[in-house]
């Protein structure tokens, strides 16, 4: 269903450009928060390809969904944490490929 931009009232477009904004600053503060995540621990691009399967993952297989964005972002950070964790804690050397 394709809704035309012309159809839309004033305050719905005002709406929809305000959830891309907050939609992209979101995007971009977990960007930025995984990629230092990877670079403190020394595991920068492992951080962007985690990041680039998870975003996959999440949005086409659903899952939990958190009663709060406050919540999702917590639950989001710890789920981060602890995939670099484990990245950082089993890494091993260049011939071998999990």
């Amino acid at each position: 269903m394709s809704i035309q931009i012309e159809q839309l009232s004033e305050e719905e477009r005002e709406e929809i450009i305000n959830y891309g904004i907050r939609r992209s600053i979101v995007i971009s503060i977990s960007t930025i928060v995984t990629i230092m995540a990877g670079y403190l621990l020394g595991i920068v691009w492992q951080s962007i390809f985690f990041l680039f399967c998870f975003s996959a993952l999440r949005k086409y297989a659903g899952g939990y969904h958190a009663d709060t964005p406050i919540r999702c972002y917590f639950l989001s950070f710890i789920t981060l944490f602890i995939a670099l964790m484990g990245i950082k804690i089993l890494q091993c050397d260049d011939n071998v490929g999990i």
